[in-house]
C-alpha cells in the first residue's frame, strides 16, 4: 500500500509540474488534466461511498470545477 501511495503523490507530483510549466507540448498538457481530472473523479467516488464529510466531496468537486476551468480558459 505505501508503495501505490508514493507511486500517486510521484504522479500527481509530475502533473502538477506539466500543468504549470509552459515549456511542455499540449499532448502532456491533456494528459495532465486528463490524469488529475480522473483522481479528483474518483476522489469524490470514494469519499461518497465511504460516508466521509460532505465537505471532504465539496471540496474535490470545487477543485475540479477549478480544474476544467483551467483547462478551457488555457489559451492554446
Amino acid at each position: 500500500a505505501a508503495r501505490e501511495w508514493l507511486l500517486l503523490r510521484l504522479v500527481a507530483a509530475l502533473a502538477v509540474v506539466v500543468l504549470l510549466a509552459p515549456q511542455f507540448p499540449i499532448q502532456a498538457k491533456e494528459w495532465a488534466y486528463a490524469g488529475v481530472a480522473l483522481f479528483f473523479l474518483t476522489s469524490i467516488v470514494a469519499h461518497s461511498a465511504h460516508g466521509d464529510p460532505w465537505t471532504l466531496t465539496l471540496i474535490n468537486v470545487c477543485l475540479l470545477i477549478l480544474l476544467l476551468t483551467s483547462r478551457y480558459c488555457h489559451p492554446g
